[in-house]
C-alpha cells in the first residue's frame, strides 16, 4: 500500500512538474531570435543613470513597426527585426519627447543602442536650455525643438513660458533647430559646444528690429512691377546662427537678435529656384535696410 501511494505521489508530482514546464514555456515571452532577423536592445536611463521604466522604443521603415519597452531596470529588447535601414525613436512621446536616429541592421545581429533623458546636467552630462519668443514679444508655446549630434536627434516642444530644456548630453558639439509652426520662422545654431555638468542656454528669438545688445536686418522685396513679393523665404546666416523667415503681405521682412558681425542675406523667388544675395555688417543697435526686387 505504501508502495503504491509512493508511486502515485510521484507521478503527482512529475505530472505537476510537467504542467508548470508546459505554463512557462506557453506564458514567458520568448527572447531568441528567429534565424535571419536582427535584434535591438539596451538601456534608457535619466541623467544621473536612474533606469527609466515604461518608456517605449520603436523600429520603423515607414510601412512595418516593431516596439519594445523598457522593464523595471530600464532595459529593453526588440527580437525579430527583419534585415533592413530603420528608424529608431526612444521616449515618453513619439511626436513631441523623443530620441531618434537611423540603424541598419543585418542578419542575425544583435545590435546595442542606450538613450539618456534628462532636463538638466549632471556630473556626466550636459544641457541646452533655452526660450522661444515671438515678433509680438510673447513667448511662442509648443515650437518644435531640435538638437542633433552625430546622427541622433533629441526633440522636443516649448511650454506654456516659451521654455525647452533637453538634458543628458554627452560632451560634444550640436546643431540646434527652433520653429515657429505659426509663422513657419525657424532659427537653426550651429557649434554650440556642450560640457559635462554645463549648460548652454540661446534664446530663439524672433524679432524684427535692433536692441540695445543686438543688430538687426530688414528689409522688402518686390516683383518687376513693384508689387509686393509676400510669401518668399529669406535667410539670414553666418557660420554660426540660420535664420530663415517669410515676408509679409507687404513683402517686408525682418531678422533682430543678432550678433555683431558679418552676414549673408537670401532671398528665394516664387519659382524657388532664383534667388539673389547680399552680404552686410551688422552692428549692436542698427538695423540694416536692403530692398530686393525680381
Amino acid at each position: 500500500m505504501q508502495s503504491r501511494l509512493f508511486t502515485n505521489g510521484r507521478c503527482l508530482a512529475t505530472a505537476l512538474l510537467a504542467l508548470a514546464l508546459v505554463f512557462l514555456y506557453l506564458f514567458t515571452p520568448a527572447q531568441a531570435t528567429t534565424p535571419g532577423t536582427a535584434t535591438l536592445t539596451g538601456t534608457m536611463i535619466d541623467e544621473y543613470g536612474q533606469p527609466l521604466h515604461m518608456m517605449t522604443v520603436s523600429v520603423s521603415d515607414g510601412w512595418s513597426q516593431w516596439n519594445g519597452m523598457t522593464d523595471e531596470h530600464g532595459v529593453y529588447t526588440i527580437p525579430d527585426i527583419l534585415p533592413g535601414s530603420y528608424s529608431v525613436l526612444a521616449g515618453p512621446d513619439f511626436y513631441f519627447d523623443h530620441i531618434s536616429e537611423y540603424v541598419t541592421l543585418a542578419a542575425d545581429e544583435v545590435r546595442t543602442a542606450d538613450f539618456v533623458f534628462g532636463d538638466g546636467p549632471s556630473a556626466e552630462y550636459g544641457a541646452v536650455t533655452g526660450g522661444v519668443i515671438g515678433w509680438d514679444g510673447w513667448p511662442i508655446q509648443g515650437a518644435t525643438v531640435q538638437l542633433s549630434s552625430n546622427g541622433r536627434v533629441w526633440k522636443k516642444q516649448s511650454d506654456m513660458s516659451g521654455q525647452f530644456a533637453i538634458g543628458g548630453l554627452p560632451a560634444g558639439s550640436y546643431a540646434l533647430y527652433v520653429l515657429d509652426p505659426m509663422t513657419e520662422s525657424s532659427v537653426q545654431y550651429q557649434n554650440l559646444l556642450v560640457k559635462a555638468d554645463g549648460t548652454v542656454t540661446v534664446r530663439a528669438h524672433f524679432t524684427q528690429s535692433a536692441t540695445e545688445t543686438a543688430g538687426a536686418v530688414a528689409g522688402s522685396v518686390t516683383d518687376s512691377f513693384g508689387t509686393p513679393a509676400a510669401m518668399l523665404s529669406v535667410s539670414v546666416s553666418n557660420a554660426s546662427v540660420y535664420y530663415l523667415v517669410k515676408t509679409d503681405m507687404e513683402g517686408h521682412f525682418g531678422v533682430g537678435d543678432l550678433e555683431p558681425g558679418t552676414y549673408s542675406v537670401n532671398v528665394v523667388a516664387a519659382d524657388g529656384v532664383t534667388s539673389q544675395s547680399s552680404p552686410v555688417t551688422v552692428t549692436t543697435g542698427e538695423t540694416v535696410q536692403l530692398s530686393f526686387a525680381f
